[in-house]
């Protein structure tokens, strides 16, 4: 009789080179971003700042709303903790501009939401400098998370600051 035997796995030619690159994730999640992704992040940010200067859109501001929150998210986990109000600041200057194109149709930005964006925008900058590639993940996972369990702000603590 034979003896019953466990079930071979499939053979894959390929499994040391998929072992060798989540290794090298990991490796690499331990580490800050490189100065040309920091630049490539902070240069798309900084141009929808722009777009939102001189022809404001609504994708220039949804791309700016999601690097406040990341920013925001960042803050909140010890980067920059103390500007934790001075981005939430800049989103109720973008949440004023959003309520405001909802009667205008302009995404206008006024004084003071330019002003404190510019402030979380070098918060940004300096927060894409120290934080390392897992934190940055772990914040887009969180920003995600909060949007699906609706936490985010409430409309009535926007229009009220509007």
């Amino acid at each position: 009789m034979s003896r019953s035997q466990k079930p071979r796995k499939k053979y894959n030619p390929t499994r040391w080179l998929n072992r060798a690159i989540v290794a090298n994730e990991k490796r690499m999640d331990t580490k800050p971003l490189n100065e040309q992704r920091q630049n490539e992040i902070a240069l798309g940010h900084h141009l929808s700042f722009e777009a939102l200067m001189r022809c404001p859109t609504e994708e220039a501001w949804y791309d700016l709303a999601g690097n406040l929150n990341m920013a925001l998210i960042l803050c909140e986990r010890g980067h920059g903790g103390e500007y934790i109000d001075d981005i939430k600041k800049a989103m109720i200057g973008m949440m004023r501009a959003k309520y405001r194109s909802d009667r205008t149709g302009s995404y206008a930005l006024d004084a003071d939401a330019i002003q404190s964006l510019k402030t979380a925008l070098a918060v940004h900058d300096a927060q894409l400098e120290v934080a390392e590639r897992s934190e940055l993940r772990a914040a887009a996972k969180t920003i995600v998370g909060r949007a699906n369990n609706g936490d985010i702000y409430a409309d009535f603590q926007m229009k009220e600051a509007a």
